[in-house]
Protein backbone atom coordinates (compact mmCIF):
# COMPACT_ATOMS: atom_id res chain seq x y z
CA UNK A 1 0.00 0.00 0.00
CA UNK A 2 2.43 2.61 0.62
CA UNK A 3 4.62 2.10 -2.72
CA UNK A 4 0.77 2.86 -4.54
CA UNK A 5 0.60 5.82 -1.68
CA UNK A 6 3.81 6.88 -2.84
CA UNK A 7 2.64 6.40 -6.71
CA UNK A 8 -0.28 8.26 -6.45
CA UNK A 9 1.54 10.81 -4.47
CA UNK A 10 -1.77 11.34 -2.70
CA UNK A 11 -3.43 13.02 -5.73
CA UNK A 12 -5.79 16.19 -4.84
CA UNK A 13 -2.32 18.41 -5.28
CA UNK A 14 -0.97 16.41 -7.90
CA UNK A 15 -1.13 16.97 -11.41
CA UNK A 16 -4.35 16.51 -13.56
CA UNK A 17 -4.54 14.41 -17.36
CA UNK A 18 -6.07 18.72 -17.71
CA UNK A 19 -5.33 22.06 -16.39
CA UNK A 20 -7.76 22.42 -13.74
CA UNK A 21 -10.33 25.60 -15.34
CA UNK A 22 -8.89 29.36 -14.73
CA UNK A 23 -12.42 31.15 -15.88
CA UNK A 24 -14.17 32.55 -13.68
CA UNK A 25 -17.42 30.37 -12.11
CA UNK A 26 -20.29 31.75 -14.87
CA UNK A 27 -23.00 33.07 -12.42
CA UNK A 28 -20.37 34.74 -9.91
CA UNK A 29 -22.16 37.85 -9.18
CA UNK A 30 -19.63 40.71 -8.96
CA UNK A 31 -16.21 41.70 -10.48
CA UNK A 32 -14.94 41.26 -6.78
CA UNK A 33 -15.94 37.60 -6.74
CA UNK A 34 -14.52 36.93 -10.07
CA UNK A 35 -11.37 38.32 -9.43
CA UNK A 36 -10.86 36.94 -6.34
CA UNK A 37 -11.60 33.49 -7.89
CA UNK A 38 -9.18 33.75 -10.40
CA UNK A 39 -6.45 34.52 -8.48
CA UNK A 40 -6.86 32.17 -5.69
CA UNK A 41 -7.38 29.29 -8.95
CA UNK A 42 -3.81 30.82 -10.32
CA UNK A 43 -2.33 30.96 -6.60
CA UNK A 44 -3.50 27.35 -6.38
CA UNK A 45 -1.89 25.87 -9.59
CA UNK A 46 1.58 28.01 -8.27
CA UNK A 47 1.52 26.03 -5.57
CA UNK A 48 1.15 28.71 -3.09
CA UNK A 49 -1.72 27.10 -0.86
CA UNK A 50 -2.22 30.19 1.50
CA UNK A 51 -2.38 33.05 -0.98
CA UNK A 52 -4.95 30.52 -2.72
CA UNK A 53 -6.96 30.41 0.86
CA UNK A 54 -6.82 33.83 1.22
CA UNK A 55 -8.27 34.89 -2.21
CA UNK A 56 -11.04 32.31 -2.29
CA UNK A 57 -11.95 33.06 1.44
CA UNK A 58 -12.94 36.66 -0.43
CA UNK A 59 -14.41 35.41 -3.23
CA UNK A 60 -16.85 32.64 -1.00
CA UNK A 61 -18.10 35.83 1.06
CA UNK A 62 -19.49 37.95 -2.24
CA UNK A 63 -20.71 34.85 -3.87
CA UNK A 64 -20.06 31.04 -2.61
CA UNK A 65 -20.49 29.64 -6.08
CA UNK A 66 -20.40 25.51 -6.58
CA UNK A 67 -17.30 26.19 -8.23
CA UNK A 68 -15.87 28.42 -5.55
CA UNK A 69 -16.39 26.16 -2.34
CA UNK A 70 -14.75 23.51 -4.46
CA UNK A 71 -12.03 25.14 -5.12
CA UNK A 72 -11.64 26.85 -1.24
CA UNK A 73 -12.01 22.83 -0.07
CA UNK A 74 -8.85 22.14 -2.49
CA UNK A 75 -6.56 25.03 -0.91
CA UNK A 76 -7.77 24.03 2.60
CA UNK A 77 -6.55 20.63 1.85
CA UNK A 78 -2.95 21.70 0.09
CA UNK A 79 -3.16 23.98 3.06
CA UNK A 80 -3.18 21.06 5.55
CA UNK A 81 -6.51 21.58 6.69
CA UNK A 82 -8.56 18.46 5.68
CA UNK A 83 -11.31 19.05 8.16
CA UNK A 84 -11.51 22.41 7.36
CA UNK A 85 -12.09 21.71 3.48
CA UNK A 86 -14.56 18.93 4.10
CA UNK A 87 -17.60 21.15 5.01
CA UNK A 88 -17.07 23.40 1.91
CA UNK A 89 -16.42 20.30 -0.30
CA UNK A 90 -20.17 18.74 0.56
CA UNK A 91 -21.78 21.95 0.04
CA UNK A 92 -19.97 22.08 -3.38
CA UNK A 93 -21.09 18.77 -4.41
CA UNK A 94 -24.55 18.88 -3.03
CA UNK A 95 -25.00 22.18 -5.53
CA UNK A 96 -23.40 20.22 -8.52
CA UNK A 97 -19.79 20.74 -8.32
CA UNK A 98 -17.33 18.05 -9.38
CA UNK A 99 -15.38 17.58 -6.02
CA UNK A 100 -15.73 14.09 -5.11
CA UNK A 101 -12.08 12.96 -5.45
CA UNK A 102 -10.62 16.12 -3.43
CA UNK A 103 -13.10 14.99 -0.47
CA UNK A 104 -12.13 11.36 -0.39
CA UNK A 105 -8.77 12.92 -0.64
CA UNK A 106 -9.57 15.19 2.79
CA UNK A 107 -11.09 11.87 4.52
CA UNK A 108 -8.01 10.21 4.21
CA UNK A 109 -5.81 12.66 5.17
CA UNK A 110 -8.22 13.28 8.18
CA UNK A 111 -7.52 9.42 8.73
CA UNK A 112 -10.94 8.64 8.07
CA UNK A 113 -11.14 5.83 5.40
CA UNK A 114 -14.64 4.86 5.86
CA UNK A 115 -15.78 7.97 4.89
CA UNK A 116 -13.66 8.29 1.62
CA UNK A 117 -15.30 5.05 1.13
CA UNK A 118 -18.64 6.40 1.20
CA UNK A 119 -18.15 9.10 -0.98
CA UNK A 120 -16.28 6.64 -4.02
CA UNK A 121 -19.69 4.17 -3.53
CA UNK A 122 -21.71 7.50 -3.84
CA UNK A 123 -19.52 8.49 -7.04
CA UNK A 124 -21.67 7.29 -9.88
CA UNK A 125 -22.84 10.38 -11.56
CA UNK A 126 -21.99 10.14 -15.92
CA UNK A 127 -17.99 11.10 -15.97
CA UNK A 128 -15.05 12.63 -18.23
CA UNK A 129 -12.39 11.37 -18.61
CA UNK A 130 -10.74 13.16 -16.40
CA UNK A 131 -12.90 12.20 -13.61
CA UNK A 132 -12.93 8.44 -14.04
CA UNK A 133 -8.95 9.21 -14.27
CA UNK A 134 -9.66 11.19 -10.65
CA UNK A 135 -11.65 7.74 -9.63
CA UNK A 136 -9.11 5.52 -10.78
CA UNK A 137 -6.37 6.76 -8.31
CA UNK A 138 -8.77 6.98 -5.10
CA UNK A 139 -10.10 3.30 -6.01
CA UNK A 140 -6.38 2.35 -6.00
CA UNK A 141 -5.88 4.08 -2.88
CA UNK A 142 -9.22 2.19 -1.60
CA UNK A 143 -7.96 -1.35 -2.40
CA UNK A 144 -10.47 -1.76 -5.59
CA UNK A 145 -8.25 -2.10 -8.28
CA UNK A 146 -10.77 -3.99 -10.23
CA UNK A 147 -12.55 -0.90 -10.02
CA UNK A 148 -9.56 0.73 -10.98
CA UNK A 149 -8.71 -1.08 -13.88
CA UNK A 150 -12.61 -0.62 -15.30
CA UNK A 151 -11.78 3.16 -15.15
CA UNK A 152 -8.40 3.42 -16.61
CA UNK A 153 -9.75 0.74 -19.31
CA UNK A 154 -11.89 3.68 -20.67
CA UNK A 155 -9.31 6.56 -20.04
CA UNK A 156 -6.68 4.71 -22.06
CA UNK A 157 -9.27 3.70 -24.85
CA UNK A 158 -9.70 7.50 -25.51
CA UNK A 159 -6.51 9.05 -24.01
CA UNK A 160 -3.40 7.10 -23.42
CA UNK A 161 -1.06 9.21 -21.63
CA UNK A 162 1.98 7.94 -19.48
CA UNK A 163 0.52 9.05 -16.58
CA UNK A 164 -3.04 6.81 -16.99
CA UNK A 165 0.20 4.38 -18.62
CA UNK A 166 1.80 3.85 -15.03
CA UNK A 167 -1.19 3.77 -13.23
CA UNK A 168 -2.83 0.88 -15.20
CA UNK A 169 0.06 -0.86 -14.70
CA UNK A 170 -0.27 -0.14 -11.23
CA UNK A 171 -3.81 -1.79 -11.26
CA UNK A 172 -2.78 -4.85 -12.93
CA UNK A 173 -0.13 -5.54 -10.60
CA UNK A 174 -2.45 -4.93 -7.74
CA UNK A 175 -5.59 -7.19 -8.70
CA UNK A 176 -3.49 -9.73 -10.24
CA UNK A 177 -4.68 -9.24 -13.88
CA UNK A 178 -1.22 -8.25 -15.45
CA UNK A 179 -2.28 -10.66 -18.81
CA UNK A 180 -5.63 -8.80 -19.16
CA UNK A 181 -3.31 -5.78 -18.80
CA UNK A 182 -1.14 -6.92 -21.29
CA UNK A 183 -3.80 -7.65 -24.01
CA UNK A 184 -5.33 -4.04 -23.58
CA UNK A 185 -2.46 -2.64 -24.17
CA UNK A 186 -1.46 -4.55 -27.08
CA UNK A 187 -5.09 -3.39 -28.84
CA UNK A 188 -3.79 0.15 -28.01
CA UNK A 189 -0.28 -0.20 -30.11
CA UNK A 190 -2.28 -2.04 -32.74
CA UNK A 191 -4.39 1.40 -32.99
CA UNK A 192 -0.86 3.61 -32.37
CA UNK A 193 1.85 1.49 -33.46
CA UNK A 194 4.48 3.87 -32.46
CA UNK A 195 3.37 5.05 -29.12
CA UNK A 196 6.56 4.69 -27.20
CA UNK A 197 4.62 5.32 -23.49
CA UNK A 198 2.30 2.43 -24.61
CA UNK A 199 5.30 0.20 -25.47
CA UNK A 200 7.41 1.61 -22.89
CA UNK A 201 4.18 0.36 -20.35
CA UNK A 202 3.91 -3.36 -22.49
CA UNK A 203 7.66 -3.99 -21.97
CA UNK A 204 7.83 -3.37 -18.24
CA UNK A 205 4.51 -5.45 -17.84
CA UNK A 206 5.58 -8.20 -20.04
CA UNK A 207 8.90 -8.03 -17.92
CA UNK A 208 6.97 -9.04 -14.61
CA UNK A 209 5.35 -11.56 -16.61
CA UNK A 210 7.59 -13.54 -18.10
CA UNK A 211 5.89 -12.74 -21.60
CA UNK A 212 8.81 -12.86 -24.18
CA UNK A 213 6.46 -12.59 -26.99
CA UNK A 214 4.95 -9.25 -25.52
CA UNK A 215 7.84 -7.93 -24.62
CA UNK A 216 9.83 -8.42 -27.93
CA UNK A 217 7.23 -6.55 -29.62
CA UNK A 218 7.19 -4.01 -27.63
CA UNK A 219 10.95 -3.59 -28.12
CA UNK A 220 10.70 -3.11 -31.27
CA UNK A 221 8.91 -0.33 -31.14
CA UNK A 222 11.09 1.34 -28.35
CA UNK A 223 14.30 0.50 -30.47
CA UNK A 224 15.05 3.08 -32.86
CA UNK A 225 14.95 5.59 -30.40
CA UNK A 226 16.37 4.08 -27.43
CA UNK A 227 19.84 3.01 -25.95
CA UNK A 228 21.85 0.42 -27.90
CA UNK A 229 20.82 -2.24 -24.34
CA UNK A 230 17.59 -2.23 -25.85
CA UNK A 231 18.83 -4.38 -28.94
CA UNK A 232 20.79 -6.43 -26.26
CA UNK A 233 17.68 -7.44 -24.10
CA UNK A 234 15.56 -8.19 -27.83
CA UNK A 235 18.45 -10.47 -28.89
CA UNK A 236 18.42 -12.36 -25.61
CA UNK A 237 14.43 -13.07 -25.83
CA UNK A 238 14.29 -13.90 -29.69
CA UNK A 239 17.39 -16.54 -28.70
CA UNK A 240 14.65 -17.58 -26.08
CA UNK A 241 12.54 -18.50 -28.70
CA UNK A 242 14.84 -20.32 -30.88
CA UNK A 243 14.89 -17.65 -32.85
CA UNK A 244 18.99 -17.47 -33.37
CA UNK A 245 19.21 -15.62 -36.73
CA UNK A 246 17.12 -13.13 -35.84
CA UNK A 247 19.38 -12.57 -32.20
CA UNK A 248 22.22 -12.70 -34.20
CA UNK A 249 21.60 -9.55 -36.17
CA UNK A 250 19.94 -7.29 -33.34
CA UNK A 251 23.73 -8.35 -31.49
CA UNK A 252 25.68 -7.02 -34.11
CA UNK A 253 23.15 -3.38 -35.09
CA UNK A 254 23.41 -3.56 -30.74
CA UNK A 255 27.64 -3.43 -31.18
CA UNK A 256 27.39 -0.97 -34.04
CA UNK A 257 25.26 1.27 -32.40
CA UNK A 258 27.67 1.55 -28.95
CA UNK A 259 26.81 -1.15 -26.92
CA UNK A 260 28.01 -0.75 -23.21
CA UNK A 261 31.36 -2.75 -23.31
CA UNK A 262 30.57 -4.64 -20.39
CA UNK A 263 26.99 -5.63 -21.26
CA UNK A 264 28.22 -6.82 -25.17
CA UNK A 265 30.97 -8.73 -23.47
CA UNK A 266 28.05 -10.28 -21.33
CA UNK A 267 25.61 -10.32 -23.92
CA UNK A 268 28.38 -12.58 -26.07
CA UNK A 269 29.39 -14.96 -23.18
CA UNK A 270 25.86 -15.67 -22.56
CA UNK A 271 24.73 -15.88 -25.89
CA UNK A 272 27.73 -18.70 -26.47
CA UNK A 273 26.47 -20.48 -23.96
CA UNK A 274 22.76 -20.95 -24.76
CA UNK A 275 23.68 -21.87 -28.17
CA UNK A 276 25.65 -25.32 -27.13
CA UNK A 277 23.34 -25.68 -23.94
CA UNK A 278 19.86 -25.70 -25.06
CA UNK A 279 18.55 -25.67 -21.44
CA UNK A 280 20.08 -22.74 -20.68
CA UNK A 281 18.57 -20.23 -23.36
CA UNK A 282 17.03 -18.22 -20.43
CA UNK A 283 20.46 -17.76 -18.94
CA UNK A 284 21.07 -14.66 -21.69
CA UNK A 285 18.72 -12.60 -20.35
CA UNK A 286 19.11 -12.91 -16.86
CA UNK A 287 22.75 -12.59 -17.06
CA UNK A 288 22.20 -9.29 -18.81
CA UNK A 289 19.70 -8.25 -16.21
CA UNK A 290 21.66 -9.00 -13.23
CA UNK A 291 25.10 -7.83 -14.59
CA UNK A 292 24.49 -5.10 -16.53
CA UNK A 293 21.69 -2.83 -14.78
CA UNK A 294 18.81 -3.65 -17.14
CA UNK A 295 15.38 -3.13 -15.22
Amino acid sequence: MMRLLSLLALVACGPHITPPPLTPPPAASSTVARGAYLAGRLALNAGDAAAATRHLRRAERFDPHPQVLATLGEALLCSGDPSGAVPYLERAIAAGAPGHHTLIDAHLRADDPAAARAVLVSWKTDLTIEQRFRRAQRRLLLDDAPGAREDLEAVLRQRPTPQALRLHTAAARHAGTVVAALRLLEELQQTRPTDTAIASERLRLARSAADADAAADALVVLIPTGPPELRAERACLLLTQGERAAARAEIMAARLNGLDAVTDALLRSAFAEALTDSGARGVCLHRLRASAGLP
